[in-house]
């Protein structure tokens, strides 16, 4: 947007910005929360889960062991190869003590091939293990720690001599366990950035459109404040000069200083008729304005409107017609009274001697259709875009010329709007313009 140079209009401007940029912050803020919770929840849920399946693999195992029916042979083989089981035997332990070690005369019998990380260890055993699983790096890999109590005797040398195994304890390799969590959260980290980046884009983007309306109503906000404080300063200081300039002749008689009232009472008529539009426009945007509706045939009406200006017309060298049909509709007599007064008016002023201006009312299922054309000079194609915006003026010097302020058309959109209809403008052929209104028609 285009800063003004208006103090306040520019405290607006900057506050908007601001406001957007805190909007695109807030967005972002949530993403992030949003990603940062996923994130603890999938490792909270990892952390738990990751080693079900090998601590299942483990109790299943260990359960096995004290079954009578379970195969000695099997008793004497890891079941995983990633499993490493100790026996102890001989000596009874006391496994409520801790800590506590390999009693003296108590000795080990290990199942299943000691790796390299395993082959020095010292096996003694440790209460934190007890019937509860731990992880534990021993040199260069991670196992999967559990101890228990046993009951069951076993022939560990062949020699016949059955063996009591008092306590069992094994190691569960669980390197790909943590490398599929380590690989896992490490794709979480690379797509949370991912959708991160994304994100910033998507709020970028949701922020110019969540923003947009409320962008284009502090632009025209702002026009608004700069336009009307410039209408209203112009007559302001035409009569402040030209009281200054009668009291600079304290001596003048009336007819002397004539002249001077007769223009300052121009520019206070004119100041009258903007503040009352200003005012008209100020209680739409605040859903203020009041409508006094009744059904009437709109070709009445419109005959009745048209009449006048047909003199000022003949008057002004202009031809004026309408041509219509009945049309019931629900409006306010008034206020759609101001709106033909403003279209013709506009068309008064910018047709030639000789040019047309014709009215005229048609009819579709739904609808009626005014249009009042004219074969005058016709606007730009931007002002085509921008006729109905406040203060907009294609060429300010011959409106003022002609008492114009730049407010009868957007006050004419505002009260057709008001009952229910549509306003628009297009270029009449061969030359010229014309203004269509259509409103609701009132089923009989």
């Amino acid at each position: 947007m285009k800063k003004s140079k208006d103090s306040n209009a520019y405290w607006i401007q900057e506050n908007f910005q601001r406001y957007r940029i805190h909007f695109l912050i807030l967005n972002l803020f949530t993403f992030i929360l949003i990603i940062a919770l996923l994130g603890v929840i999938i490792v909270l849920s990892t952390n738990q889960r990751f080693y079900d399946s090998s601590k299942q693999d483990v109790l299943d195992y260990i359960a096995n062991l004290n079954s009578s029916t379970y195969d000695i042979k099997r008793k004497l083989k890891s079941p995983d190869p990633r499993m490493t089981l100790v026996y102890y035997y001989v000596e009874p332990l006391d496994l409520t003590s801790s800590p506590y070690g390999t009693l003296p005369g108590s000795k080990t019998y290990v199942v299943g091939s000691m790796d390299g990380d395993l082959e020095n260890l010292n096996l003694e055993l440790h209460s934190s293990f007890y019937q509860h699983f731990e992880v534990q790096k021993i040199n260069r890999s991670h196992y999967l720690i559990y101890s228990t109590k046993t009951n069951f005797k076993i022939d560990l040398d062949g020699s016949g001599d059955l063996k009591t195994i008092y306590c069992v304890k094994t190691y569960m390799n669980v390197d790909g366990e943590l490398n599929s969590k380590k690989n896992l959260i490490t794709t979480y980290v690379i797509s949370a950035i991912a959708i991160l980046v994304l994100c910033a884009f998507a709020s970028y983007f949701m922020m110019q459109r969540a923003t947009k309306p409320l962008g284009e109503f502090v632009d025209r906000h702002v026009s608004f404040i700069s336009d009307a404080s410039h209408e209203l300063r112009t007559p302001l200081a035409v009569v402040q000069s030209k009281l200054e300039n009668i009291m600079a002749h304290p001596d003048a008689t009336v007819y002397d200083v004539l002249e001077d009232l007769s223009v300052s009472l121009k520019e206070l008529s004119r100041l009258n008729r903007l503040t009352s539009e200003l005012l008209l426009l100020t209680r739409n945007d605040q859903n203020l304005t009041n409508l006094n509706t009744e059904v009437v045939n709109l070709d009445k009406v419109l005959e009745e409107i048209i009449e006048p200006f047909k003199e000022i017309a003949v008057i002004q060298e202009r031809n004026l017609s309408y041509q219509g049909m009945d049309a019931i509709v629900q409006i306010d007599r008034d206020k759609f009274r101001q709106i033909m007064i403003i279209l013709i008016d506009n068309a008064m002023k910018y047709t030639n001697i000789g040019d047309s201006i014709s009215v005229l009312l048609t009819c579709t299922n739904s609808k009626a259709i005014v249009e009042v054309k004219d074969t005058g000079i016709g606007i730009t194609e931007e002002t085509k875009n921008r006729i109905f915006e406040r203060f907009y003026r294609e060429e300010k010097a011959r409106n003022h010329e002609n008492g114009g302020n730049g407010l009868g058309l957007s006050i004419a959109k505002t009260l057709v709007e008001a009952m229910n209809g549509t306003i628009e403008v297009e270029h009449n052929e061969p030359k010229g313009t014309k203004f269509m209104i259509q409103l609701p028609k009132i089923k009989s």
